[in-house]
């Protein structure tokens, strides 16, 4: 027959088991994949826009990229290019240019530590006053609990890293 103290010891335990049972119940049942789109009206027609988005070296002046320790592999502009990063601060991956449609489109894929890969594309849009780019990426996770919890801020996080990347792409064509 079980002393207080172990009779506390269960309770205690019993209780931590139900609610890490909640907490992986609830990350299954929260979405398993996320996806975020922003868009930017650059002043500059498309022409002067699109060499800025399917070259990964001039990714380095408006997008994060700048900020992450990495290289590119083979031709850094077009279908096939690669970027390489093994970063202490945000760990490594790859990124490759999957599709490049010439003044339309970049698509791209990212594969980082632990699984996750990134679907991406940064559209050009013809506008009166110049350009407009829409960026948008998309990641699932699958069945992963922990995840479908960390999806709660990667919406509102990637967001805001794709809105100041669109910034400082705006900015390129800013004239004083």
């Amino acid at each position: 027959m079980p002393t207080g103290l172990s009779r506390v010891a269960l309770r205690i335990l019993a209780v931590l088991t139900c609610l890490l049972l909640v907490f992986i119940g609830v990350g299954l049942a929260l979405p398993r994949s996320v996806e975020v789109s922003r868009s930017i009206d650059v002043a500059a027609p498309p022409e002067a826009v699109f060499p800025y988005l399917d070259d990964l070296e001039t990714w380095t002046e408006w997008t994060l990229w700048g900020d992450v320790e990495s290289r590119i592999e083979g031709s850094s502009r077009g279908t096939g290019a690669t970027r390489v990063w093994d970063d202490p601060n945000i760990g490594s991956g790859r990124l490759t240019l999957t599709r490049v449609e010439p003044m339309r489109s970049v698509a791209y894929r990212a594969e980082v530590d632990g699984g996750l890969t990134f679907i991406g594309t940064l559209e050009l849009h013809s506008r009166e006053s110049g350009a407009s780019v829409t960026w948008t990426e998309s990641v699932a996770w699958g069945l992963n609990p922990l995840m479908g919890w960390t999806g709660l801020t990667l919406e509102g996080a990637q967001g805001r890293q794709l809105e100041q990347s669109l910034a400082r792409l705006a900015a390129l064509f800013e004239t004083g």
